[in-house]
């Protein structure tokens, strides 16, 4: 009796996922159909299998490639659950303390210090599972999140209270966010404006010194993309005979942007960007549910040779 039972319990504990949130969205499908995929393990989803690949065995790409070779390439989507949510997966430096001074004006120092850590404590749940109880990186993250808050907060307060708004000694990005206006001309609010610079400052720094970093690591790899590099900024140079160059220079630098851009492409410093469906969409015959999130796997994107050719060699030429 006992065996018997046994291989229901498996098929139960595997599909529970499916049959969880499958089942209230079938009558609703009217005919459509969703990507192929599967969405894991009760509560946990794919996680073991996604930290596998991008902790365990440093092969981020294979966590795609295992889901091709399954379920063919199709349209590029596939079914999964991920960060506590169904998913859809879509493969469709500057210092710091320099962002820091130029967005709200804060100065080396013991704040600046804890104010670092807590970035960092936050940025470390934007890949957690969503377990907010303490101990886990989500909770973590949240707490730190409401400790930037607090600063910005407080430093707007302060702002507020000599008047220097429009000060021309600070006019950083924090003066700037308080002068906007919207469509009827009424500014942002306190917590508008802080919302608005947490986010500001993350992805002005972490993005920005590791895509620095492998630029670096790539044009050392890459002779003779490094020489045409600095015969286009030594010609510039003559030109400007020891003046500072301009925002009209850096236009006319086509080849530096074209390294930038190959630069991105290649190092993938964000490999993967979330969005939360808002109504049922229908696309290449598959349905996408409501509530549901979308994975965009911008590495797989990057790296297909049917979009790039020779997509894991370094060359900005075909950034065209």
């Amino acid at each position: 009796m006992a065996l018997g039972i046994l291989p229901l319990v498996v098929w139960l504990f595997w599909s529970w996922n499916e049959l969880w949130f499958l089942a209230p969205i079938k009558a609703s499908l009217n005919g459509a159909k969703l990507p192929p995929g599967h969405m894991g393990l009760p509560f946990i989803g794919e996680m073991l299998s996604f930290l596998w690949y991008f902790k365990i065995v440093c092969r981020p790409d294979d966590f795609i490639n295992s889901r091709k070779q399954r379920y063919g390439d199709g349209v590029g989507m596939y079914r999964s659950h991920l960060y506590g949510s169904p998913s859809i997966i879509a493969c469709s430096h500057m210092t710091f303390e320099n962002i820091c001074g130029m967005f709200v004006g804060l100065e080396q120092g013991p704040l600046l210090q804890e104010v670092g850590k807590w970035f960092t404590g936050m940025t470390a749940g934007f890949r957690a599972q969503p377990f907010n109880f303490p101990g886990t990186a989500y909770h973590h993250a949240l707490q730190c999140r409401r400790k930037l808050g607090a600063v910005f907060r407080a430093e707007l307060v302060k702002r507020k209270q000599r008047g220097d708004v429009a000060s021309e000694e600070r006019n950083d990005l924090m003066d700037g966010l308080m002068q906007i206006k919207d469509e009827e001309g009424k500014q942002l609010g306190d917590e508008e404006v802080v919302d608005n610079i947490v986010p500001l400052i993350v992805g002005s720094y972490e993005p920005t010194s590791v895509a620095t970093t492998w630029c670096l690591y790539y044009l050392a790899k890459s002779p003779s993309v490094l020489r045409r590099l600095r015969e286009e900024h030594m010609k510039i140079c003559e030109q400007k005979k020891g003046a500072f160059i301009t925002v009209e220079d850096i236009r006319k630098m086509k080849y530096t942007h074209k390294v930038i851009d190959e630069t991105v492409r290649m190092a993938n410093v964000a490999p993967m960007i979330f969005r939360q469906v808002n109504k049922d969409v229908d696309y290449q015959g598959y349905r996408i549910p409501k509530d549901w999130k979308v994975v965009v796997w911008l590495r797989q994107l990057h790296t297909d040779p049917n979009n790039f050719e020779d997509p894991f060699n370094f060359n900005p030429d075909l950034m065209e």
